[in-house]
């Protein structure tokens, strides 16, 4: 680049900055300072963008949002100061029953495994971590692979959990909520039941574990999924239902049918197979009218609603 060309740049830059009235030094009024920038209305665009960034970055099995019944106990294991998420197990406590567990740094093997021990009998478990420095807890999470489903809240940067990457892995969902403030806190037990919604996604990726992007959306709507076994049923059985009810309908016995399985009131199975009327892209759908309460014919049968598949 010549000297005239860096001349011809600089000078328009100048122009410009003059133009603009940057050639005057401006000064920041020091006096008041504070409560300009904190401001009702700064809060509270502080806490809805803290609220906003809640991200659901995996939801294997659709183990979200979990039911609410206070008649099964979940495990809570606190990761950080004493103290540090309450306002998540004051909520918490709310749709189900708790039982709190505080996993503390640098803890002996024997009470590692004790405390995993432990665990292991609960069907649900949610990991709740405050802490930014996991080191002192890798010789837990090392070995922290549960049968149960584990579900890891981060109330810490991304970034921090790439110090127990594997037990992130293993985990049957993850969620981010970035800072531990109570409404975070809140919040986020709140959508873990699908009484808010959360739709975030990664602005950028966090290692191999979550790429940019990342974000499943749970909201009021996301319906409820339930494990067969943990109602006494088997969901290899259930599975058999597919071929049973293919088969009836090439042996002409039904256009189609919808095939619902309850137990203690919860939906095991929900599927339709074949059209209404045998053509046509039509899904029998009945269930639907069951739950509205709509008259069964006389003789047991039910008129198949259907709903046009777009």
């Amino acid at each position: 680049m010549t000297r005239e060309d860096i001349e011809s740049k600089c000078r328009k830059v100048l122009t410009y900055k003059y133009v603009l009235g940057l050639k005057k030094k401006s000064y920041v009024q020091l006096s008041g300072l504070e409560q300009r920038i904190n401001s009702p209305q700064t809060r509270d665009l502080v806490r809805r963008l803290n609220l906003a960034a809640i991200t659901v970055l995996n939801n294997k099995n659709h183990i979200l949002p979990l039911h609410t019944d206070k008649e099964q106990t979940i495990a809570l294991l606190e990761v950080g100061d004493p103290g540090e998420t309450d306002a998540l197990a004051k909520q918490l406590s709310r749709y189900t029953s708790l039982a709190r567990f505080s996993l503390r740094a640098n803890q002996t093997e024997e009470e590692n495994q004790r405390l995993r021990d432990s665990l292991s009998t609960y069907k649900r478990i949610i990991v709740a971590v405050s802490e930014q420095r996991l080191a002192p807890y890798q010789p837990f999470f090392a070995k922290f692979v549960p049968e149960s489903p584990a579900i890891y809240l981060f109330f810490t940067p991304g970034k921090m959990m790439l110090q127990i990457q594997r037990a992130v892995a293993h985990a049957s969902a993850v969620v981010l909520g970035h800072s531990y403030s109570s409404d975070v806190q809140r919040q986020v037990a709140d959508v873990l039941f699908a009484k808010a919604s959360a739709d975030g996604q990664l602005s950028a990726s966090l290692g191999e574990l979550f790429p940019t992007g990342a974000g499943v959306t749970i909201t009021p709507k996301t319906p409820l999924h339930f494990v067969p076994e943990e109602y006494g049923l088997s969901s290899a059985h259930l599975k058999r239902i597919d071929s049973i009810a293919l088969d009836g309908i090439r042996q002409g016995a039904y256009p189609g049918c919808q095939v619902v399985v309850l137990k203690n009131g919860h939906i095991m199975f929900d599927k339709a197979f074949g059209t209404y009327t045998g053509k046509g892209k039509s899904s029998c759908r009945i269930y639907e009218y069951l739950r509205s309460g709509f008259p069964i014919k006389d003789d047991g049968t039910l008129l198949c609603h259907h709903e046009t598949l777009r």
